[in-house]
Formats: C-alpha cells, structure tokens, sequence
C-alpha cells in the first residue's frame, strides 16, 4: 500500500511540475530542401537536409520519428505549412524546436522581383510556383515572412517553445540565401512570363524609408545564410574540388559551413562555458564563412545590440540542459588530450619522432593540424582548411619545434577548469570576418559580466606569444561588469602570416603573474609560458576565457 502510494505522488509530481522543467524538453525538427524546381534547379539542397538530419540524430540527439523532413514535390506551400502546425501540436511549452528551409528565395530588395512583397519581408518559394498567370496569384504561393511564417512562429512564441529557424535561401536575412558559384535565387519574373500580364513587369517601390519593426519574438533566434540584400551560393558537383563539401556532395555553401561546425561543436564555445549559444554559432559561422571565401555575411536576429532578452545568450538546442549529449563531453576536454596530427606522404619520416612526443598523437582523419608539402615550402593546415601556418625548406627540427608549440598551445586553451562566469571577445571590425590583411590594425572588444583584471595574448603562426594587454601598470586594474571595453588599434598584421590565436583570460583577482607577463613577447617554449599556465590553472582564482582566431593575410601584388 505504502509502494502504491508513493507512485501514486510520483505520478502527481510529474503532472505539475514535468512541463516545467526543460531538463525533461524534447526536440523536434522540420527539415525542407527542395533541389528540383520547374526552373533553375539547384544542387545542394536535397543533400542540406539528409545531412543535417543526420547531424541532429548523431551529434545532438534529435528522436529520429520527432525529425520531419520535405524534399523536393513533398515541399509544397500547403504541406510546409501544414507540417509546421504539427510540430507546433506535437511539442510542448519548453520543447526545442528546429525549422530549416533550403531552396531559392527572394525580397523587395530583390530589383527583379514583380510581385508586392510586404516592405521588410523576404520571401521563400516551395516547389508548387508554376502555372499562375498573375502576379497576385504567384505572390500568394509564396511563403513571405510577415504573411506566412509570422503567425506559426508567434504561436510557437506565445507557446513557450524554444524555436531555432535557418533559411538558407537568396536574401533571407528578410525571411521570418567573384567566386563564380551558382546562387539561390530565383526571380519571380523567371516564374512569371512577360507575356502573363503585358508590359506591367514593375519592380517594387524602394523601401530604405519604411521603418524596421521591432524583432517581435521572444523565445526565437533566426539565423540565415546571407544578408537581405546578398545573395546565397550553391555548391555543384562542378565546383566541388575548389570548395570541398563536408561529405563530398553538391551543398549551400552556408549549410555547408554551418554542419561543419555542428559536427566540431568544440570549435563554438569560446567562453568555455560548457554550452554553445547562438551568439557564439552566429560568430563561428560569419568567420568560416569569410575564411573559405564565400561573399555572403550570415545574419542573426534578435541582433546582439537589440536584445533587451539577451536570446542570444541562449544556447542552441538546449545544449546546457542534458549533461549527458555529446556536445557536452566535447566541450569539456579532458585535461591532456593530445594534438591530432596528420602527416602526408611526404612528411611520413618524422612520424617516428612524434610518437615519441607525449602531446600529440598521429591520426588518419579528422587532424587537428595536417602537415603536408607543397613544392618548396612545408604548410600547417587546420582542421577547416585554413594554412596556419608555412615554412620554406624547414629542417625536420623545425617542423617538430612548431608542432611541439602548436602542442602547447592546443593544452593550454582546452584546460578544463569551472567556468566561473562569462566573458565576451570579438574585434572591433567584426565586419572584417576574422581576415586581416598585411598592414591593417586590429581592435578588441571585451566584456565581462563580473568586475575582472584582464589577460589578452595573441599566439602567431609560429608560436610567439605576446601580451597585448595588459602592456603597462596602469592597466592592472579591473574592468567594470557589464561595460564594454574597446582596445583600439592594438596589433597590426605582419609576417609571419597564417591564423594568430587571440586568447582572453578575466580574473577575479590580480596575480603577481599579471605584472610578470605584461607587455612580454616569448616562445611557447620559453619559461614564461610556464607562468601563463601556473596562472590559468590556478583553482584558488576565479576565471572565464574566450578566444579567437585570425587569419592574417599578405598584400596581394
């Protein structure tokens, strides 16, 4: 009778408080990609959603029945709308909620569009487009952000879901998508033949003196794949081996880059915080972006400047809530996990010599840094593709030397201590996209949500490590909380060039090492390093760290 009782409460227990708690959140999906449109079909999108179907099974832990997908002729407006009110009915207050849309799209911004389109609103086209014979008739086909996605993701908001939505379409950063790849974009006038409704093929009024609207939700972040005037690329079979695919296969080039990060999850969390906020993804994004050459900048809203509920501090799929995902034990390094080093071919004989070094461990795949020759000169390259950094005809000693820094580096940012409270670090261009050409200045902006004394180092190509701030006495104070920081003009890009590590540590407390690294240049190898790591894992000071990298570039002649 007692054991009966006991349920019985349990069971009451659940009912009242089950709802509440976003440990117990479940996570749903609805994946559209529509590759075969009647005209201009694309490559990517089919392959977008298998491969982030797949992503969210493996490396985030979606329930496989609770990941809805529509491709191709399944991706009508009726069915999309359709399977958005379902996920809506099938989730509950706290639910995790993902929305992805791969296809064309277009916008008053677009100067071919000829159908009336809300002023502030993007617009994405299902594959049902053809066969109107006016204009009012196609514009109702197409979902427009303001008319169509509004109301469904307000039902989410007013629900209470957690809803992340990703458009990777021609000028979505309205949609609530040189180098010579092919775009997604579609123009409603390639819908629409002139003949359709003679000689009326007007584009729409200018919009740059309509007022923006406030971002009118509160548990929902939009990140899409170009601002809402750029447009998005595609990656064909065609151009495959200039900018490779994650899995080898036609994708958008901002769905590309955005499963390479959420299948390196590692890579997002600068603040060492143990979850990955969109703020963090939208950075790591708009740098990936930049770095593999593609034009178009990825745009997040609630903007960072004007989020009085601060959404973009949350973190992506609940990642904080279940200590058990993967992302999770990525996150938190173990404290000596060794350097992955890959070596081709024509680098193989000192193989016998790194194994010897306890640091690092040689890998077939998946390296950290692979070390490969190119005519006269040995190159570094990361786990993305970018070249860290180059050496001309080195000595295997040389190679091992910058191996063994690059080792040291690697221990040093994966430390694996409790992040006491959180940081912020981003350059004072961010429109720069982390590239920084030979010549230029680069700034910092910091912030901190507790008072802290600040440590700012930058690690270049070849391991030298210098401490940017602080560079004299007067700067060995705290900063206030919460007070943005700016450190104008404080490095300038020079030789040797690759990817600079911007590392930034706040402290609760000063140190005598604070006065010992000011202002220093040294080797990682040197004996002042050995205090930046007595200083870092010191457990009787209260810490945060955030980090950076740059990639640093020589004139073009």
């Amino acid at each position: 009778m007692k054991h009966t009782k006991n349920k019985l409460l349990l069971v009451l227990f659940l009912l009242l408080c089950g709802s509440q708690s976003s440990s117990f959140a479940a996570r749903h999906a609805l994946l559209v990609g529509i590759s075969e449109y009647p005209v201009k079909p694309l490559a990517g999108p089919v392959n977008d959603v298998i491969a982030m179907k797949r992503t969210l099974a493996k490396k985030w832990h979606f329930d496989r029945r609770n990941i809805t997908t529509l491709l191709n002729q399944q991706a009508t407006k009726e069915n999309i709308m359709r399977e958005l009110n379902k996920v809506y009915g099938a989730t509950r207050e706290g639910d995790d909620v993902f929305i992805y849309l791969s296809g064309h799209g277009t916008s008053t911004l677009d100067e071919n569009n000829i159908v009336e389109l809300p002023p502030t609103s993007g617009a994405f086209f299902p594959v049902d487009i053809m066969g109107f014979t006016n204009k009012r008739d196609l514009a109702n086909r197409l979902i427009v952000g303001q008319k169509d996605l509004f109301p469904i993701l307000k039902k989410f908001d007013d629900g209470l879901r957690n809803v992340f939505v990703v458009i990777d379409a021609c000028f979505s950063g309205n949609t609530v998508r040189s180098n010579k790849l092919p775009t997604r974009y579609l123009s409603t006038s390639d819908v629409l033949t002139k003949s359709a409704f003679g000689d009326d093929i007007t584009p729409i009024a200018e919009t740059d003196l309509v007022p923006r609207p406030s971002y009118p939700y509160k548990n929902i972040f939009y990140l899409s794949a170009a601002s809402e005037n750029q447009p998005a690329k595609d990656i064909p079979y065609s151009m495959i081996d200039r900018y490779p695919t994650i899995d080898s296969k036609p994708h958008g080039a901002f769905t590309d880059t955005l499963l390479r990060i959420l299948n390196k999850e590692n890579v997002v969390d600068t603040n060492r915080d143990g979850k990955i906020s969109y703020l963090e993804l939208r950075e790591r994004v708009r740098f990936e972006m930049r770095r593999r050459g593609f034009e178009q900048t990825p745009q997040g809203l609630p903007s960072e400047k004007k989020d009085p509920l601060n959404i973009n501090s949350r973190s992506i799929f609940g990642s904080e809530n279940n200590s058990t995902l993967e992302t999770a034990k990525v996150i938190n390094h173990k404290d000596n996990e060794p350097l992955g080093i890959q070596l081709d071919s024509s680098v193989q004989h000192i193989a016998q010599t790194l194994r010897k070094i306890s640091t690092v461990k040689l890998v077939s795949s998946l390296p950290d840094i692979l070390v490969k020759r190119q005519n006269s000169k040995t190159l570094f390259v990361g786990y993305s593709g970018d070249i860290m950094h180059s050496l001309y005809r080195p000595k295997d000693s040389e190679i091992i030397q910058i191996l063994r820094r690059y080792a040291r580096l690697h221990y040093l940012k994966q430390k694996n201590y409790s992040q006491e409270f959180n940081v912020e670090l981003h350059t004072s261009s961010p429109d720069s996209g982390g590239i920084v050409v030979e010549g230029e200045k680069v700034g910092f902006s910091i912030r901190t949500d507790t008072p802290s004394y600040i440590l700012l180092v930058n690690f270049d190509p070849s391991g030298i490590a210098t401490v940017i701030y602080p560079d004299n006495r007067s700067e060995l104070k705290k900063i206030k909380a919460n007070d943005e920081m700016l450190l104008k003009n404080v490095s300038r890009a020079r030789a040797p060039f690759g990817t600079d590590y911007i590392l930034l540590y706040a402290f609760d407390e000063l140190t005598h090492e604070h006065e010992l690294l000011m202002g220093k240049q040294f080797p990682i190898d040197s004996p002042l390093m050995n205090k930046l790591e007595h200083l870092v894992r010191n457990k009787n000071v209260k810490k945060a760290m955030a980090d950076l990298e740059l990639i640093t570039v020589p004139k073009s002649n």
